[in-house]
């Protein structure tokens, strides 16, 4: 039943893979030496813009009642309806990643000749972006709302760099120093990695791993290493937790440890570590607060706040105001 499964939803997904390779096809042909900068904006607009209508088209039948039960009364367990679905999608994402490298070709016939560098900086952005959409599709797996979904996956493409403001603003590594010098650590996002390896220099692809600087060489490795790691952890995870999901919590509330619970806070105490790092003036915590607020009132999808939400934004509050001023 699952290959029947798995070739349905090929099925489904091909003519969407189609007809955005055809439109890229037809950018190239009409623009011919466009497809250069398009390629290099590939990796900050065009793949992350895919990923996540690729992962809203595959799964969004988890954020309607009737969708769901639907779904779930196919004679598959919930982790090979999973599965069909993203085995679909990567193959999808595939084709358009092909395409995507084709576009060097053609480009090529206007008079542009595409080096090794770039063709190897596409390839491994093409096997990156497959973990990055198995990540995607496990954080907005976690919402109960396709609105919540969207924002839980805005909320982790800088969770990673978030994370690492906060522990350069505990104690000054000397290897995130080295990355934070020139913004890099920006592109350890979840899409920001896609970015640095089409705007990367050449050093960091050759074979014998001549590097420019330390901060390229970690963040590549690290880069390399991540990705697909967060993929393969992605689907073991759903694995684990996909048969425990309680199908009365669909377009409810999105209570997920990944979501608003952790994300408010982390970016909240970010934010007041910036701030107190860069030497911002201390009032902002003002606008830290009112932040924080939006972040709560999003979460409970009204203005009005109920007591519990009021704690817990007051705790947040509270704990990011003597961050800022002790860090």
């Amino acid at each position: 039943m699952f290959k029947k499964q798995l070739k349905y939803e090929i099925k489904q997904i091909l003519p969407i893979a189609g007809i955005i390779s055809a439109i890229e096809l037809l950018l190239l042909i009409i623009n011919g030496q466009t497809i250069v900068s398009l390629l290099y904006a590939s990796g900050f607009v065009f793949i992350p813009f895919i990923i996540v209508i690729l992962t809203v088209t595959q799964f969004k039948f988890m954020m309607d009642r009737r969708s769901t039960d639907l779904f779930y009364s196919l004679p598959l367990t919930r982790f090979e309806l999973y599965l069909s679905k993203l085995l679909s999608g990567m193959i999808a994402l595939t084709i358009i990643n092909l395409v995507h490298i084709f576009g060097l070709f053609i480009a090529s016939i206007d008079g542009y000749s595409p080096n090794s560098t770039l063709i190897l900086a596409n390839v491994l952005m093409s096997f990156l972006s497959l973990g990055i959409y198995a990540y995607t599709t496990f954080i907005f797996s976690r919402a109960h709302s396709i609105v919540d979904g969207l924002i839980f996956i805005a909320g982790h493409v800088l969770l990673i760099p978030a994370i690492l403001v906060i522990v350069l603003s505990i104690y000054e590594f000397s290897f995130l120093n080295s990355l934070l010098s020139s913004l890099n650590f920006v592109y350890l996002g979840l899409f920001g990695s896609l970015q640095y390896l089409t705007q990367a220099g050449e050093d960091i692809y050759h074979i014998n791993h001549v590097y420019n600087a330390l901060g390229d060489m970690i963040l590549t490795n690290i880069i390399l290493f991540l990705n697909p790691l967060l993929g393969f952890l992605s689907i073991f995870f759903v694995y684990k937790t996909e048969r425990n999901r309680k199908l009365e919590d669909v377009e409810d509330l999105s209570h997920s440890l990944l979501g608003y619970k952790v994300l408010i806070p982390i970016y909240a105490i970010t934010l007041s570590s910036f701030i107190a790092m860069v030497g911002i003036e201390r009032m902002f915590y003002i606008f830290v607060g009112i932040l924080i607020y939006i972040g709560y009132a999003i979460y409970y999808r009204t203005m009005r706040l109920p007591s519990k939400a009021w704690v817990m934004a007051m705790i947040v509050f509270i704990v990011s105001v003597i961050w800022m001023y002790v860090m």
